[in-house]
């Protein structure tokens, strides 16, 4: 299990990417899951539950008039939250990345990624032309992942499964 959150960490799946997700009532999410997010979130407005299988319980909201989504574990433990963010709420060094590699760039869909185990990331697609790149930083702004996608051609949800993403990402670091 550690290693599927893991990919959906540094992958930017979300509940968004997840293939066998569905919308559930409030009443057939656990208790614990309801009562550890309305307790983090007390200010969380348009809420949709979500299940991904038996592993995972999400909720899409809205937070401040941002997009957000939390992922629980059925016990309710707290897994991670995607908030989307302004480019400017990135860390200078992230952004002066982008500006250096792709000046002719525009930021599309930035978001703040707070995880229990691997901390603060951030995650941003830049367009130009043809061309679209997701990058992935940690909370200091040092690149960790970037990878480029045709910018015409329809971006699929999860183009790879997870595991296969974290060999991926395993393998680069060694």
């Amino acid at each position: 299990m550690k290693q599927w959150i893991l990919a959906l960490v540094l992958g930017g799946a979300g509940l968004y990417g997840l293939q066998a997700q569905q919308i559930v009532r409030k009443a057939a999410v656990p208790p614990a899951v309801v009562e550890e997010f309305e307790y983090r979130f007390a200010d969380a407005e348009n809420i949709v539950w979500l299940k991904q299988g038996d592993d995972f319980y999400g909720a899409r909201f809205a937070l401040k008039g941002m997009d957000a989504e939390a992922i629980y574990t059925p016990t309710g433990d707290w897994v991670q939250t995607e908030l989307d963010i302004a480019y400017q709420e990135m860390p200078d060094s992230a952004r002066s990345y982008c500006r250096s590699h792709y000046p002719d760039y525009q930021a599309k869909d930035v978001k703040k990624v707070s995880t229990r185990r691997h901390g603060i990331l951030y995650e941003i697609k830049v367009l130009g032309g043809v061309k679209q790149i997701g990058m992935t930083f940690d909370m200091h702004g040092k690149l960790i992942e970037e990878k480029e996608e045709d910018a015409q051609a329809p971006v699929a949800e999860e183009p790879q499964s997870a595991k296969d993403k974290l060999n991926k990402l395993l393998k680069k670091k060694e």
